[in-house]
């Protein structure tokens, strides 16, 4: 399921997935920098630590490198981050875990930040939230 909702500063998009798969694992996948590289094919330099910053890149016909922020991290329930790539607009992505019967089922929502441009790691911090 994917839902849109905008305002004047902000578009954001919710997808929610369900994987027969323990909460555990799909925490895995979206922490492990591998795990994440296979899902986005891209690759992936980060690690699941609030303020750490990271990469991810993808080939060049997909948008090129986009530079993060790991903005907050809950274990094996929320992970919260903040992208921009140099000529795209930030974007704060947060991913949800909730168990699901015997699976899991995953919320990703995606808000882009219109009106803030950024060139490097230290400007995704003072993009405002």
């Amino acid at each position: 399921m994917v839902r849109s909702m905008a305002n004047d500063t902000s578009e954001t998009f919710e997808t929610e997935r369900s994987f027969e798969a323990d909460p555990d694992t799909v925490w895995e996948a979206i922490t492990e920098a591998d795990q994440l590289s296979k899902w986005f094919g891209a690759e992936v330099d980060f690690s699941p630590i609030p303020g750490s910053e990271g990469t991810v890149d993808f080939p060049d016909d997909e948008g090129g490198t986009r530079v993060l922020l790991v903005e907050e991290v809950e274990a094996g329930e929320r992970l919260a981050l903040r992208w921009a790539s140099m000529t795209e607009a930030p974007t704060q992505v947060t991913f949800e875990i909730f168990p699901d019967g015997t699976g899991t089922r995953l919320v990703i929502t995606e808000r882009i930040l219109h009106g803030t441009m950024m060139m490097a790691g230290a400007q995704l911090a003072a993009s405002p939230k």
